[in-house]
């Protein structure tokens, strides 16, 4: 998705419910950016990150329909919610995550891994900061 993610280093990574920011920090590795950069997603309405490494080395980020990851998701979703409320109370079915998502102008964002941490986001933008 963005020129100099892949092979990229996830160096750190932060979410501020209170601006609905995720930040994805990420040094160049061997990929094409020259010096560390971020991925800014606005507008989020979740995420999770499986097997968060401390060297995690980064494939692709794709952006992928929000009723697609909601519905590949949907297993583990639906008992987040059932066990404590996770990713929302809009979560209460499929399809009231899908109009959820589809109301508030959502996408689906997949971090694909060569090596360690790997997920997804639930957001309205992306943006690339820097590094090329």
């Amino acid at each position: 998705m963005f020129k100099g993610v892949h092979d990229s280093e996830i160096v750190a990574y932060s979410v501020d419910s209170r601006t609905e920011e995720l930040v994805l920090t990420l040094a160049p590795g061997t990929g094409s950016a020259r010096q560390e950069f971020i991925i800014l997603f606005c507008g989020v309405a979740a995420h999770q990150f499986e097997h968060p490494q401390i060297l995690s080395i980064v494939l692709d980020l794709v952006e992928v329909q929000a009723a697609d990851l909601l519905s590949r998701q949907w297993p583990k979703l639906a008992e987040g919610h059932r066990q404590c409320g996770w990713p929302g109370s809009w979560a209460t079915s499929l399809e009231a995550a899908v109009n959820y998502c589809n109301s508030r102008g959502l996408k689906g964002y997949e971090l694909e891994q060569s090596y360690g941490m790997s997920g997804w986001v639930l957001a309205q933008s992306v943006e690339y900061v820097g590094g090329l």
